[in-house]
């Protein structure tokens, strides 16, 4: 009798990522049908793209349900379908990058994210410090969060009651036995709340919170993004100055006011400087006063 063993197969957000193969630095940038290890980092990357696209077709498409759509403006409560973009640009009326994205039922994902993670992910592109800081809030909201166990919050909230149970049969007023009992059960759930080890030896060893091997500079676009589109509005007709909110330093210089901003010093750069882009500027240019 023969017997066929058929392996079934495992979905890829059910396994571990597989590492890539080491770089043949003799052929960056080449495929040569000769070296091995060209072979295998050529393979190893067609099965990066078709394992991304089946997490990604898995995992980030949305699909929507019975309790999905807001009754209230008849739409999806996860604002599905998104807004496509079919290159990345600069929005003419408010400056925001908008990235590519040609799916308007998938989140917003990075291939190597996806790939590393095998799970549904969003990735947000932060443009501005205000979505920076409340990105930074969100997260830390749930990091320091002490979560109590129910059965524990229970048996706190029963001790607290039969701790007060002739004040709450006496003559006090209704207002007065509540606000006792809250200020009671929010001390003892503190005094419950536990502190993980990792937070508590952070602390006790005086280490730092974060770790970091980059430095990064602050970079308001919209400015630019005003001084550039001047010359065909101006040409229109339109009224520039109405619309131009851009911070100003104002310093005193040899008796004179001069308004000052990263804009002006970008403009008015050194000559032997004048080939060098706004990246590479606000990336690597220091400013100091002299002495």
């Amino acid at each position: 009798m023969l017997r066929f063993l058929i392996k079934k197969r495992v979905p890829p957000t059910l396994t571990l990522p597989e590492p890539g193969p080491e770089i043949c630095l003799a052929h960056v940038g080449m495929k040569v049908q000769s070296c091995h290890q060209c072979l295998q980092s050529f393979n190893w990357w067609q099965k990066f793209k078709v394992t991304v696209d089946e997490i990604l077709f898995r995992s980030n498409r949305h699909k929507c349900y019975a309790g999905c759509t807001d009754p209230r403006y008849n739409s999806c409560k996860a604002r599905f379908p998104r807004d496509t973009f079919i290159e990345t640009g600069i929005h003419p009326e408010t400056g925001s990058l908008n990235l590519k994205k040609g799916e308007a039922w998938l989140n917003t994902f990075t291939n190597l994210v996806t790939y590393l993670l095998r799970c549904n992910t969003d990735v947000t592109s932060l443009l501005s410090g205000t979505a920076i800081k409340s990105t930074i809030a969100y997260v830390t909201d749930y990091i320091t969060k002490t979560p109590l166990k129910t059965h524990t919050m229970f048996e706190v909230v029963r001790t607290v009651f039969n701790r007060n149970s002739e004040f709450l049969s006496g003559d006090s007023s209704r207002h007065e036995k509540a606000r006792k009992l809250m200020i009671q059960l929010v001390n003892s759930l503190t005094v419950q709340a536990e502190i993980g080890a990792p937070m508590a030896s952070l602390y006790l060893l005086g280490h730092d919170d974060h770790y970091t091997n980059h430095t990064f500079k602050s970079f308001f676009w919209k400015p630019y993004v005003n001084e550039a589109r001047q010359a065909w509005e101006a040409s229109q007709g339109e009224d520039v100055e109405a619309e131009r909110l851009d911070r100003v330093i104002v310093e005193k210089v040899n008796d004179k006011l001069v308004g000052i901003t990263p804009v002006l010093d970008y403009i008015y750069r050194p000559s032997i400087y004048k080939e060098t882009c706004l990246y590479d500027w606000i990336h690597l240019s220091t400013k100091k006063e002299d002495g």
